[in-house]
């Protein structure tokens, strides 16, 4: 639900039980998702710790998706510390263990999300955008929960920013962006997500933006505003107001920008 201070506060306080358990298969998924929380705050320093330790447990659980939810964070720890051949290296490794398992389709999506924004992070634009369909293939696979939403939502936004960065705009891309959140915002209304929700509506404002169609901008961009105030989402309703601000300046509205970006 975002709230990652609190997510660590908890994992805290069952710590101790933790270090005392011989269960591997629980352990790593602890230290894991500590590591992961920590990672999501800047707290490197903190993650490492954690993940090392659920590396250690991984070793000895001889369970495939254990070891490989453990390196995929351990790839994002990394790619954080920008040592990107090492996080490419450890990806890579990670899609080897859980490649030929369909099972492992919500875990493999999250991995080949990292490696392209990974590659993104390296400038390697064009080959990213040829990423783009099989990951989206990978993440359609799944079912429907909070975490596909999400990973649909961070695809559109790669999408988006590798349109920005090719010297020539692909139509392919701008589809990917926008049905990708489609898509969001359709597991939004089914599982009644009102972050989800503004997110996708949101995010979709952006897209016509971009093409200064700044009345479907306006309209989305408000639809965004309402779910964020419907969640008490103070984190994520500043993007929308600041959106709605840079739309209303666009059009000469001066008043009005003026009115969001306060």
């Amino acid at each position: 639900l975002g709230y990652h201070r609190r997510g660590i506060s908890v994992l805290r306080e069952a710590l101790p039980v933790v270090e005392k358990s011989e269960d591997r298969y629980r352990n790593v998924l602890f230290y894991s998702t500590l590591g992961d929380l920590n990672l999501s705050l800047g707290d490197t320093g903190e993650a490492v710790t954690y993940l090392l330790k659920g590396f250690e447990e991984a070793s000895q659980a001889e369970n495939p998706r254990v070891m490989a939810t453990i390196l995929n964070n351990v790839g994002n720890g990394l790619a954080a510390d920008h040592d990107y051949a090492a996080a490419a290296a450890v990806y890579e490794q990670c899609l080897e263990l859980i490649q030929d398992s369909e099972e492992n389709s919500d875990l493999k999506s999250k991995v080949l999300l990292n490696f392209i924004r990974l590659e993104f992070q390296k400038e390697n634009y064009q080959e990213v955008a040829g990423l783009l369909n099989n990951v989206l293939l990978e993440i359609g696979s799944t079912p429907d929960t909070h975490e596909k939403a999400s990973n649909l939502i961070t695809l559109s936004l790669l999408a988006r920013k590798i349109q920005k960065r090719l010297p020539q705009p692909e139509a392919d891309l701008t589809y990917t962006a926008y049905i990708t959140l489609e898509d969001a915002k359709r597991i939004g209304e089914f599982l009644k997500d009102p972050r989800i929700m503004s997110y996708a509506f949101g995010y979709m404002g952006q897209l016509y933006e971009d093409e200064k169609r700044y009345s479907e901008a306006i309209r989305l961009t408000r639809r965004a505003i309402f779910f964020a105030q419907q969640g008490d989402f103070p984190g994520i309703l500043y993007l929308w107001q600041w959106q709605l601000g840079r739309i209303f300046k666009d059009q000469g509205d001066m008043k009005k920008a003026m009115g969001a970006y306060r």
